[in-house]
């Protein structure tokens, strides 16, 4: 399914679920999705901006290049979800888990060197 652009379904009955899915270039940009679980899939290079992904979660994902901004994640979680790069003062996050080998992903913008 790369490429496929969500925008254009149906918000309000949007329930979906991924399983062992390749969304690389997916737009889920600007779409209600809380809750929604993607689960062993490749999620490069989508877009969740301004997405709703609230109590959602990634497990095991490859999220490089995935862009999250202004998306709100809170209660997401991360903890198995991998490469990815975004900044927390961009997003609604209060409550999202993570493992602590996603720290790296969430303090890039600082330029911090972590080991």
């Amino acid at each position: 399914m790369e490429g496929i652009n969500f925008f254009d379904c149906c918000r309000t009955v949007l329930s979906m679920r991924f399983l062992q899915c390749d969304l690389r270039c997916a737009s889920f940009a600007g779409l209600p999705l809380k809750r929604t679980d993607f689960t062993d899939c490749s999620v490069r290079e989508a877009v969740f901006s301004k997405a709703d992904l609230s109590g959602s979660s990634f497990t095991r994902c490859d999220l490089a290049r995935a862009v999250f901004q202004q998306t709100n994640l809170e209660k997401t979680d991360f903890t198995t979800a991998y490469n990815f790069v975004f900044d927390p003062e961009s997003n609604r996050m209060r409550k999202a888990r993570f493992s602590v080998y996603g720290l790296p992903g969430l303090l890039e913008k600082y330029g911090l060197e972590i080991e």
